[in-house]
């Protein structure tokens, strides 16, 4: 079974959690319900009533685990390499110009490993990071406001809380919970 987590990506009404197996999949909300669940008559679209008694059991541990850690499940999640400008506003290097906010990453919580991933899908250079790792840079785990896209592409915030300190590791972030 694999279990996905939504932070950036519009999930529908309240569903944080999806337990999914081939192309069947039951939906979960931020308590730990299932609250939907797929329903076809083809081979392999569905969940067996064992998998889905699983998932039912596994799922609000899943929750309570990343709440332990203090990844909120209730809004979009991002990765900042180094701390956030004073101004409020982040600098584009290549043009000089000023973004309308602070430029960061998507990111996700993977519930399989309990770390911060990177969110693919939600933009910017994918070898930024790298970069950033090598120079020393400090990341950081906010969340905030989406109000545009920088020019790199990667999503620009307002509204900047900074939930924790990350660690950078093979599989993932750490959270440190004192940023």
């Amino acid at each position: 079974m694999e279990y996905v987590i939504f932070t950036n990506r519009g999930a529908p009404d309240n569903v944080i959690v999806r337990a999914r197996e081939g192309l069947a999949w039951a939906d979960y909300d931020i308590n730990g319900h299932r609250v939907r669940q797929s329903a076809s008559q083809l081979p392999g679209c569905t969940l067996s009533d064992v998998a889905l008694a699983q998932c039912d059991a596994e799922v609000p541990a899943i929750v309570a685990r990343a709440q332990e850690v203090g990844v909120p499940l209730d809004r979009p999640l991002y990765i900042r390499w180094g701390r956030t400008p004073k101004s409020g506003r982040s600098k584009n290097h290549a043009t000089g110009a000023e973004e309308c906010g602070v430029s960061v990453y998507g990111a996700d919580y993977d519930p399989m490993t309990g770390k911060i991933i990177y969110d693919a899908f939600a933009g910017g250079l994918s070898g930024a990071g790298l970069i950033y790792l090598c120079e020393g840079r400090p990341a950081y785990l906010i969340t905030g406001d989406r109000v545009a896209t920088g020019a790199d592409g990667e999503p620009v915030i307002t509204n900047i809380v900074v939930l924790a300190k990350l660690i950078p590791g093979r599989d993932g972030f750490a959270v440190q919970n004192d940023p």
